[in-house]
């Protein structure tokens, strides 16, 4: 549920994968979540939700930096 670009009520799941360069649309993969970051909310405009995302990435790179680099090691396709 996008509701700050999509008002009306569609399911989905959003990932920022760190260090991942690949092309995957339309492949299948695995995600493992670690935690959930933040409920979802309706920003008032998309620059105040790029700067939240922003926020995010940084809050999660700086408490998982140890376990994000071991993760990135583990993928493979």
């Amino acid at each position: 549920f996008k509701p700050t670009v999509q008002p009306e009520k569609k399911y989905s799941v959003e990932v920022h994968i760190f260090n991942f360069n690949r092309y995957v649309l339309g492949k299948k993969i695995r995600i493992i979540f670690l935690e959930r970051i933040r409920k979802e909310r309706k920003f008032p405009s998309v620059s105040s939700l790029a700067t939240r995302i922003k926020q995010d990435l940084s809050f999660i790179s700086s408490k998982y930096s140890m376990r994000l680099a071991n993760i990135t090691q583990l993928v493979a396709f």
